[in-house]
């Protein structure tokens, strides 16, 4: 009699169940980043918290970037795409490793656009939560893929961008988590 026990759970639910535990967290992440130290008071806390109108100087800040990271997408734009990444930026797409840093970002985005034509490029950004210096916005995307040698893909999804305030005051992306609603084969 064999005592061992097979689990066999089909491949599409394990991609599925990474991707989810990925984004949560990240979220977690990011979230906890942006809250206060236990060590600080009520009033030093208060001190440091963005007015009413910083929230919505960065919200708008943030969303015209993403609208014209999608607008760029739209045109295979790399220069205007990495223009709004920070040097450490990180992509955790489905089924590929992590691109960690602008040069590894460069290079998927050159081969993105050397391989394939992207046509009806749509990015809708649907929320913005900000904490601090970090904001993770969410948003949904469609579009379609034509491959150099091979049929065209309509592709929509969703995606998380995290953003993080620099000194400067600007705002880039320093963590990009495409989903495609496509499931894998």
């Amino acid at each position: 009699m064999n005592d061992s026990i097979q689990c066999r759970v089909p491949q599409r639910d394990v991609a599925l169940c990474t991707t989810f535990l990925g984004c949560l967290i990240i979220i977690s992440m990011a979230f906890s980043a942006c809250s206060p130290a236990s060590q600080e008071t009520p009033a030093a806390s208060a001190n440091v918290s963005p007015s009413a109108s910083d929230q919505t100087e960065a919200r708008r800040q943030i969303e015209a970037a993403a609208i014209g990271i999608w607008q760029a997408v739209a045109r295979g734009d790399s220069a205007a795409i990495l223009a709004e990444y920070a040097d450490d930026a990180i992509i955790l797409g489905s089924g590929a490793p992590m691109l960690k840093g602008k040069p590894a970002v460069a290079a998927f985005l050159q081969g993105l656009f050397g391989g394939n034509t992207l046509r009806d490029v749509k990015g809708n950004v649907t929320d913005i939560m900000i904490s601090g210096d970090l904001a993770v916005e969410t948003g949904t995307y469609a579009m379609t893929v034509i491959p150099k040698n091979g049929n065209a893909v309509a592709d929509n999804g969703k995606y998380i961008h995290v953003w993080k305030k620099s000194v400067d005051g600007s705002w880039r992306v320093v963590r990009y988590v495409p989903n495609s609603d496509i499931p894998p084969r």
